[in-house]
């Protein structure tokens, strides 16, 4: 007896004779993840998905093909010696525990389940927009130790412009204290604040390593409690009780809605119940908290004092003559940097 099949039948056939049917495991902030490859062995990469691990695709005798169009740029593909996908991107992917380039920036999630060695590492800190006139803070997480660090377009360490950390020391009577730290010895998963020069409006800070063991993703953490100051690679979600920097850049964090989520790579302040472990429960009666943040722009890698404004300068200094950078005698102190007797005065 002999069978007739229309075109779009044997294709069919094909395709599910083709498509044996084989589970990937890709990870997410929140855990472990099963994907399946459709038609045409295709991966279609969830943005959901910080990692992925297509280790042992060699000895499954198929080639596989990425659907990379809504992957998160920030994912990692773990694979083995001889392993073979294609359209796997030029960064970001782990072959045999090494990765030949790696490239992070803080736009988007990023989770690393299994730890490796990159030769060359970048992570990209995009500052949120401000006013050049006004010294910049903002907390950063970084995901590994860099070698040395360095502006986008700025030299932030010439005389006039600079770029300073500061780590989280103590919390003293309601003020969360924060010291100096170098910027070039800078350690993963540590809590830290960075401050950019007022003269300098949204440029990016980047962070370069080299041979530099990555290591598996932690929630940094330092307790003062009934607080604890936490940073993050990923986002977080319905956190009570839960602080971030004024985004208006004042010396304080304040108290954000539970409906905000916390940024990747950036760090907060959140209420602990007993255990120290955070409170879904606990709220402050207080809006803010305050801290100390002293960046001295007279030395590149030393913070000594707190950030000079108006209101705080001496009634000597603001009585004496004023300079711009350029030596242009001022009526009176202007925001952003002042030269007061051959000394550079900050004006928030």
């Amino acid at each position: 007896m002999k069978h007739s099949y229309s075109i779009i039948t044997l294709l069919t056939l094909l395709l599910n004779t083709a498509a044996t049917a084989h589970a990937f495991t890709y990870w997410t902030p929140q855990g472990k993840k099963n994907i399946e490859a459709g038609g045409f062995q295709i991966i279609k990469m969830p943005h959901e998905a910080t990692a992925i691990d297509l280790r042992g695709v060699a000895q499954i005798n198929t080639i596989y093909t990425l659907d990379r169009e809504d992957a998160n740029p920030n994912c990692l593909y773990y694979l083995d010696k001889n392993d073979y996908v294609e359209n796997l991107p030029s960064h970001n992917v782990v072959r045999n525990g090494t990765a030949n380039s790696l490239i992070i920036s803080d736009q988007d999630d990023y989770f690393c389940p299994i730890p490796f060695t990159a030769n060359d590492a970048l992570f990209v800190m995009t500052p949120t927009p401000h006013s050049p006139s006004t010294l910049h803070i903002e907390t950063l997480l970084l995901p590994f130790q860099p070698d040395y660090a360095a502006p986008a377009s700025v030299n932030f360490f010439d005389d006039d412009t600079w770029v300073k950390v500061a780590q989280c020391h103590e919390a003293q009577n309601g003020f969360f204290i924060f010291t100096p730290n170098d910027l070039h010895s800078m350690l993963p998963y540590t809590p830290y604040l960075i401050a950019f020069p007022p003269e300098v409006d949204d440029s990016r800070m980047l962070f370069f390593a080299q041979n530099k063991q990555i290591p598996q993703t932690t929630v940094a953490r330092i307790d003062f409690h009934p607080y604890y100051f936490f940073g993050t690679t990923y986002a977080l979600k319905h956190l009570f009780g839960c602080y971030q920097l004024d985004p208006d850049g004042s010396d304080r964090f304040v108290l954000m809605s539970s409906e905000e989520a916390t940024r990747p790579f950036r760090c907060y302040i959140i209420n602990t119940d007993i255990n120290g472990s955070p409170s879904h429960e606990a709220t402050s009666s207080d809006d803010t908290i305050p801290f100390n943040a002293t960046f001295d722009i007279e030395a590149p890698t030393n913070i000594n004092h707190l950030p000079s404004t108006v209101n705080r300068q001496p009634s000597s200094i603001l009585h004496q003559p004023s300079y711009s950078l350029s030596g242009q005698p001022q009526k009176q102190l202007q925001r952003g940097i002042n030269i007061v007797n051959h000394k550079k005065i900050l004006v928030k």
